[in-house]
């Protein structure tokens, strides 16, 4: 049932795939609309959210999905885990640490 609902989403997305995305004066407000309402609020529930969030981001850039600027979302990304690393404290920087030894 899953993979006939995922079958069914991949479709959807192929079909509409032209209209998902506002291009011109908005599409510079893309990458960190959708960081803000669709990543963050994913990523931080579980791994496994986290590793959602990754697998549809990988779709959609290989749908080609016009006004999809995965390069500018990296760098969203990217800025995002820098400022959160920077803004850490000594004791939080080392439980992190011991998490990925």
């Amino acid at each position: 049932r899953q993979q006939k609902r995922c079958k069914f989403v991949k479709t959807k997305l192929e079909d509409q795939k032209q209209e998902l995305i506002i291009t011109g004066d908005c599409a510079d407000a893309f990458a960190s609309a959708f960081m803000t309402f669709c990543v963050y609020p994913r990523c931080f529930l579980s791994p496994e959210d986290s590793l959602f969030c990754a697998h549809f981001i990988k779709m959609l850039h290989n749908m080609r999905l016009p006004g999809f600027l995965t390069i500018e979302l990296i760098d969203n990304i990217v800025n995002a885990a820098t400022g959160s690393l920077y803004c850490m404290t000594e004791d939080e920087a080392g439980e992190c640490l011991h998490a990925f030894l």
